[in-house]
């Protein structure tokens, strides 16, 4: 099923509408390295450019459609235009730049460095990032510059992406909204007035505003779901262990690893096939860190999937949930299976929907979970990662930033 974006009417606007910071429209905090805000519209070319997806871009770039000249070019002017009113990137490398004509050179030869060739990517200002200010958000590490790459940055290197620029995150990642005393507030692309959610909000709004075609964020208790529900992106928070989280602040520089048990990277994206690119990418062994486990290899033959079942959740422990939300739920749920009924197993107000004729997995049951159904997700795309073990994932609904669906078994 092809999934399509609505268009944001907020990139419609002037660069400097809405202004971030008391003072004005002028972003606070160090310098970001980014050229003045352009009012200008992109060109043409520029827009399809922004409209494709990562693995799309790759194809191009290394097909010669496209060079990774006219496509950073692209990303520059979309950030140079956008960024000040959303605040999503805070540090923009335009050294990179000099990445790029070793890339179209390369081309030029035959080469092709990776999957991610010439495509411009964004990470958190969590991942430590070599020769580049990571900050996490925090004032005390405002003058940080790691000597080496977090091993997910060396691996996206690697794999001949260009990491083109650092997305806000909430205080050392520790935050279910994306702001701190350093960059400020990351603002929500569908209405300014309201949160993109965290720690990772920096990357989801940079992806829905087209600023970057695929970022990078770190997630322990919803920092990848929240901000791309939030802000109707893909989000993909991957099985503990498959992705190596060394390089990523916290712990700060120095100090013992307390999370590393819970908190896991992972991509955003507008695509999900953006999502299957980067976790190809990042979930293997390198020479920094051994200790990731592989994820299985798919079984040559599709498994089977019949006896799908759903949970789904209106309330969110004792929070309320408007009529807006919970109506086309009770809508959706009789369309997709008219014998959906309350579950005792799980919570009161939670439901089990058994979808004859729909691809699914052997039952499982979500106690606790946070998921609530979407419209006119592509099930087959969910599944997938289900059965590769790469739960849970965010996806969009026909109404962003409410819904969620959290896969798993």
């Amino acid at each position: 099923m092809k999934l399509i974006k609505p268009k944001l009417p907020s990139l419609q606007r002037t660069a400097a509408v809405v202004p971030l910071n008391s003072s004005g429209a002028t972003l606070s905090g160090p310098d970001r390295g980014i050229p003045r805000p352009d009012s200008s519209a992109p060109t043409a070319e520029e827009r399809a450019i922004l409209a494709l997806s990562a693995t799309e871009l790759a194809r191009r770039i290394a097909a010669q459609e496209l060079s990774s000249v006219q496509v950073v070019r692209a990303f520059v002017g979309q950030i140079t235009r956008h960024n000040v009113t959303y605040n999503a990137i805070v540090q923009l490398d335009l050294d990179a730049a000099l990445e790029r004509q070793g890339r179209r050179r390369g081309l030029a030869r035959g080469e092709v460095w990776g999957p991610l060739h010439g495509v411009p990517v964004t990470v958190k200002d969590t991942y430590a990032t070599r020769g580049l200010r990571t900050t996490a958000g925090d004032p005390a590490l405002v003058n940080h510059i790691p000597q080496e790459d977090a091993v997910a940055v060396a691996l996206l290197r690697r794999s001949g992406a260009i990491v083109l620029a650092k997305t806000n995150a909430a205080t050392l990642a520790m935050d279910m909204q994306t702001t701190n005393a350093l960059f400020g507030t990351t603002n929500n692309p569908w209405n300014v007035n309201m949160t993109v959610g965290g720690s990772s909000g920096g990357c989801a709004a940079a992806v829905a505003t087209h600023m970057s075609p695929l970022s990078f964020g770190s997630d322990l208790a919803g920092s990848i779901r929240l901000p791309a529900a939030y802000v109707g992106i893909w989000g993909l928070r991957p099985t503990h262990g498959v992705i190596s989280f060394r390089g990523h602040i916290p712990p700060k520089p120095g100090e013992v690893d307390g999370i590393r048990s819970m908190a896991v990277l992972g991509p955003l994206a507008n695509r999900v096939e953006d999502l299957e690119l980067a976790l190809s990418v990042l979930a293997q062994r390198s020479p920094e860190d051994a200790t990731v486990t592989p994820l299985r290899e798919r079984a040559p033959a599709p498994a089977s999937v019949a006896g799908l079942r759903l949970a789904y959740m209106d309330e969110l422990g004792g929070v309320p949930v408007s009529r807006e939300v919970k109506m086309p739920c009770y809508a959706w749920s009789r369309r997709s299976a008219p014998r959906a009924r309350p579950s005792r197993k799980l919570s009161r107000r939670t439901f089990l929907i058994n979808a004859p004729g729909r691809p699914g997995v052997s039952s499982w049951p979500c106690k606790g979970a946070t998921s609530a159904p979407i419209s006119s997700v592509a099930w087959g795309a969910c599944l997938r990662r289900v059965l590769s073990r790469t739960f849970p994932i965010s996806a969009r609904s026909s109404t962003p930033f409410l819904w969620k669906v959290t896969c798993g078994r």
